[in-house]
């Protein structure tokens, strides 16, 4: 049970991480700091979630 509560977190960081990414691709607003927080810490969780970039 304490697995399929992991697996279902990670890929819940990863479906954060995907519309970070997306959103900031639309706007294009990478030089915002709030931003490039925000991608920064996508990039992080796929990392953690162990997903290519």
């Amino acid at each position: 049970m304490k697995k399929d509560k992991r697996i279902s977190s990670l890929s819940g960081l990863a479906k954060q991480a995907a519309k970070i990414k997306i959103n900031i691709k639309l706007n294009s607003v990478e030089d915002a700091p709030f931003f490039k927080k925000k991608m920064e810490k996508g990039a992080k969780m796929l990392f953690v979630a162990g997903l290519p970039k």
